[in-house]
């Protein structure tokens, strides 16, 4: 089996065009010569499926950096339930968000890690274990400078 993938750009190109419908003749008089495109990826998503209230200490403390949808709102649930698994985060952000994966958290967590850091601030959420070590549990702390 030979897998070929070209973009429907190279395609175009008569001399590629050409170069491989000789190739697949000489291989084989009995080789048919399909064009499937290849499907572009699709782009991340950052406008939200449904209505989402973002908590207005929230976007003010932020808005000089992290101005993402998916930032903002994750900030918002933690601090509207206080404290929350990560179940229960995943859910409501692919309820907001449709093509959000509980592998984002990491990109969403160290994003606003790396913020607060920059601007000696300490993270306003805090992550644990939940009492049976399954899960990850995060509680709002609140927006605080970090003490030196």
């Amino acid at each position: 089996m030979l897998t070929i993938q070209i973009t429907s750009e190279e395609i175009k190109n008569p001399v590629i065009y050409k170069a491989l419908k000789s190739f697949f003749a000489s291989v084989s008089q009995e080789t048919s010569v399909s064009w499937n495109e290849k499907k572009p990826s699709r782009p991340r998503c950052n406008k939200p499926a449904i209505k989402i209230v973002l908590d207005s200490e929230i976007e003010r403390k932020m808005s000089d950096s992290i101005k993402t949808a998916r930032s903002l709102y994750f900030l918002t649930l933690i601090k509207r339930e206080g404290r929350i698994s990560t179940r229960g985060i995943t859910t409501s952000m692919v309820e907001a968000f449709p093509d959000f994966t509980p592998k984002s958290l990491g990109g969403l967590t160290g994003s606003i890690t790396r913020w607060c850091n920059q601007t000696n601030m300490k993270v306003p959420f805090e992550c644990s274990r939940d009492e049976y070590n399954t899960t990850t549990i995060y509680t709002w702390e609140g927006f605080k400078k970090k003490k030196k």
